[in-house]
């Protein structure tokens, strides 16, 4: 879903970076997850996504 992101390992999705600004791309992937294993936050840890 955000391939400049995540990378695909061992059949798991892994992030490419820690830190990753919050576009539309990464909250779409976060908002999209079914266990909610993405998380996007802005500078000062508030919850962007998922809603």
């Amino acid at each position: 879903m955000a391939p400049a992101h995540f990378r695909l390992e061992a059949g798991s999705a892994t992030p490419v970076a820690t830190t990753v600004e919050p576009d539309e791309t990464v909250i779409d992937a976060a908002e999209s997850c079914p266990v909610e294993a993405i998380t996007v936050r802005d500078d000062d840890g508030e919850l962007i996504a998922p809603a």
